[in-house]
């Protein structure tokens, strides 16, 4: 694929700042053979060429640079460095004054006169060569410290600048631009002490005031850091680092609207920018601008990889936006440039986590525990990964060192509150919950989970009284309606139960399972009038939970139904929720099969519906469905697929659950050993054929056996009766 100068540029970056000097020289060439001018890749170009010790071919392409863009500072002050480096001092002197009168005020520039035309000037006594040598010398190391700097390097750079320091420690530059590194690298007090050693040197100048406001802004100083950029901007008003800390001070001072124009003004100066983007990007996430925040970010990182937080917030968005993939992946750059920060650790193993990579995830936060073991959010995100992978012991352990951390924390004692809760340890639910509900009383998923346990114990009036309380805190809370009903019901208040469950519909309308309960407590109710009713006081329903043997049922088949399944197998099923998985005898996720169906499929729905209901005269109820298609030679697949609808058994569903299986072609016969159905405990066989309809009660294990050489097509259902 031919790449773009934008990608090409990038590219060429990318190699530069990972020492692959002559990949990087072939992408700014390849951009200059076809955009002679392009000022970026003549900058960059001659950038490199001055590393390699040839800064007087790198002049022209400096000039070229300039030419294209005289405003961007950088190019200027490469320009200037490489002259010193030729000992073309008047050159240089002349180009400091070009500079200023293109708008650039950069304090770099400033030293750079200073060095020239001051006191430090070559006297008679001090050689032309001696002095460029110089010159050249302290340049060159505040260069390289900046450079340094500008890839991340911060200790490297701390290194280069205290030495620098030990011999010539009344450098108020050196000081200020210690300072700056060591805020990156987040040693504050150090960063505090440098900035005050060199205001005391020189308190007005630029870069000084610059990371006092930098400084305050980190101790949420917002008004005073505003100040200071701004007597930075006074001194140096067109200084592209002065006016970003004025905008970022600005941003945080709520003043945006001042901020942006600022901003893009640099920008406009400087397109490669790195932190103007990622402070762009911030003042659009302040705007609820997602797609813009995404773009300066991104923007951002492929300028500096190294700007771990603007991954981190990259991350973050690429959430928001349904991108887990992405975020992941952000967060990963994040944790790769910070090995050692526990808190990209713990978002990285929670955006692992909710994209179901679970064993990753706790690997990951494992080793967040270990490097902060006193972090109750680590061992708190622990717990819920241990608990989403079934590992419940080490979930409970994981939530007890959480909450011994964080003994106020309501969340945590209300996660162990529903761990002891699925394990029917009642007693403990209650002590949890409890301790939740004391720390914070407005908890209304405690008070639901509360109600569930003292349901559990058979104390309804409590457990009414705390799901009306959840309800109270959170009047669009569905679950607490829902659970609020099961309550109703359990204590025999089936017309209570069927308001409350309607409630928790009209709440959340794709709540299936309000519907599917709500449609149980109905039916029942139907049923118990129909049964007390003096004409139908002998009639009994069909009890098929009474046996544990299938029966079969008959449906012709229509070919329209078979062709429309394998248009669904040669389709993918995001539609419906779930990607199936077709052949080699694998079930397919659950989900309903006849959502997002072809008409065909629809109607087959019904029609199986009013068979099953027909034969043992009860309504059904659909809990999941799905359909293979079982290649040739696929062996063995179980049918076990059964969605809990009645998960704590107050409905007392236990023999009413169903499995149905619907055989629309049965592939191969002739082979060896048959394609059969095949039930356990005890054992039988089944041969199918096609348009037979087998129902099995849940209870009982079976599986389908199949090594024809043809493609065997089933329908599978999981249903409830009355």
């Amino acid at each position: 694929m031919k790449l773009t100068i934008a990608q090409a540029l990038q590219k060429g970056v990318e190699a530069h700042r990972g020492g692959r000097l002559q990949e990087a020289e072939r992408f700014y060439r390849a951009i200059l053979g076809s955009q002679p001018s392009h000022p970026d890749a003549n900058h960059n170009l001659g950038v490199l060429t001055v590393s390699m010790n040839k800064a007087e071919a790198a002049l022209p392409l400096f000039k070229a640079a300039l030419e294209g863009n005289p405003k961007t500072e950088q190019f200027w002050l490469s320009y200037i460095n490489a002259l010193i480096k030729e000992q073309q001092l008047d050159e240089a002197k002349k180009a400091i004054v070009d500079a200023k009168q293109a708008g650039i005020a950069t304090e770099r520039l400033r030293v750079f006169e200073e060095q020239l035309q001051s006191e430090s000037s070559p006297s008679s006594d001090l050689p032309q060569q001696k002095f460029g040598n110089q010159l050249r010398s302290d340049q060159d190391e505040l260069s390289a410290a900046i450079e340094l700097r500008e890839i991340g390097k911060y200790k490297e750079a701390q290194e280069l600048l205290s030495n620098f320091i030990e011999h010539d420690p009344k450098n108020s530059e050196a000081l200020s631009l210690l300072s700056q590194v060591l805020l990156l690298d987040k040693k504050d007090a150090e960063a505090e002490r440098a900035l005050t050693a060199a205001a005391s040197i020189n308190s007005e100048l630029p870069s000084v005031y610059r990371n006092q406001a930098r400084l305050l802004l980190k101790q949420s100083k917002k008004s005073e850091a505003l100040e200071k950029a701004q007597l930075g901007c006074k001194q140096s008003p067109e200084d592209s680092e002065s006016l970003l800390v004025l905008a970022a001070c600005l941003g945080e001072n709520k003043r945006d609207l001042e901020a942006l124009p600022i901003i893009e003004k640099i920008l406009k100066a400087k397109s490669s920018y790195a932190e103007a983007y990622a402070n762009r990007a911030i003042i659009k996430l302040r705007a609820k601008d997602t797609v813009g925040a995404i773009e300066d970010a991104e923007m951002t990182v492929s300028l500096k990889p190294h700007l771990t937080q603007m991954w981190q917030l990259l991350g973050s968005l690429y959430y928001q936006s349904g991108n887990p993939g992405e975020a992941i992946e952000a967060l990963r750059s994040a944790h790769k440039n910070e090995p050692e920060n526990a808190a990209f650790m713990i978002q990285l193993g929670e955006f692992l986590r909710q994209d179901n990579k679970v064993s990753e995830a706790i690997t990951i936060l494992e080793q967040a525990t270990e490097l902060a073991p006193k972090d109750a959010k680590a061992w708190t995100a622990l717990g819920v990964t241990f608990q989403q992978g079934k590992r419940l012991a080490d979930a409970k352990i994981a939530y007890e060192k959480a909450l011994a951390l964080n003994p106020k924390s309501a969340a945590i004692a209300s996660n162990l509150g529903a761990m002891a809760m699925g394990a029917k340890e009642w007693e403990s639910a209650l002590t949890y919950f409890g301790t939740a509900l004391e720390i914070e009383p407005n908890f209304a998923e405690a008070h639901s989970n509360l109600g569930v346990t003292l349901q559990a114990l058979d104390r309804f009036d409590e457990a009414e009284s705390s799901y009306n309380q959840a309800i109270a805190l959170q009047p669009d809370y569905a679950e607490a309606y829902s659970n609020l009903g099961i309550n109703f019901y359990s204590n025999g208040n089936i017309d209570a139960a069927i308001e409350s469950l309607k409630k928790a519909r009209d709440v959340d309308p794709k709540s299936g399972h309000s519907e599917l309960v709500l449609s149980v407590l109905r039916a029942r109710k139907a049923r118990e009038v129909t049964e007390t009713s003096s004409e139908n006081k002998n009639k009994t329903n069909h009890d098929l939970g009474s046996s544990s043997n299938p029966f079969f049922l008959k449906r012709v088949v229509e070919p329209e139904l078979v062709l429309a399944l394998l248009e669904m197998q040669s389709r993918d099923m995001d539609e419906a929720g779930n990607t199936p998985v077709f052949g080699n005898g694998k079930c397919s996720p659950d989900y309903n099969l006849f959502d997002a169906s072809p008409p065909i499929i629809k109607a087959v729905e019904k029609d199986l519906i009013s068979l099953v209901e027909a034969a043992v005269k009860s309504k059904i109820y659909l809990a999941d469905s799905f359909f293979n298609i079982y290649a040739a030679g696929a062996g063995i697949s179980p049918h076990t697929h059964l969605n809990q609808l009645d998960k704590n058994e107050y409905l007392k569903l236990g023999k009413q659950k169903f499995s149905l299986v619907y055989y629309i072609a049965v592939g191969d016969q002739d082979c060896t050993k048959p394609g059969v159905f095949k039930l356990y405990d005890p054992e039988e066989e089944i041969l199918p054929c096609e348009g037979m309809i087998l129902v099995i009660p849940a209870g009982r294990r079976h599986s389908a056996v199949y090594n024809g050489k043809k493609n065997r097509i089933i329908i599978g259902i999981n249903f409830y009766t009355l």
